[in-house]
C-alpha cells in the first residue's frame, strides 16, 4: 500500500484490515477484475482469486488452568 509506514503496523491493525475486506469483498472483486482484464489478452469473463481467510479463535481461563508436565 503506497503511503503506508509498515513500521507502525500491529498484529492487531491486520486483523482489523481483513474484517474489512472481507465486510467489502464483492466489491474488491469486482474492482480487481476490470484492474485485470487490460491485462489479460481474451475476452475476461470469470476471474479466480485467492483471498484465504486465516481465522483463529480461542478462549483463555485464569482459573483451573494446569500448565503441562
Amino acid at each position: 500500500m503506497p503511503d503506508v509506514d509498515t513500521a507502525s503496523i500491529s498484529h492487531q491493525h491486520l486483523w482489523c484490515t481483513m474484517d474489512s475486506l472481507s465486510d467489502c469483498s464483492e466489491a474488491l472483486n469486482e474492482v480487481l477484475a476490470q484492474q485485470l482484464k487490460p491485462l489479460i489478452d481474451q475476452e475476461l469473463s470469470i476471474v479466480f482469486d485467492d483471498l484465504t481467510t486465516i481465522r483463529a479463535e480461542g478462549s483463555t481461563s485464569l482459573e483451573g488452568v494446569s500448565s503441562p508436565g
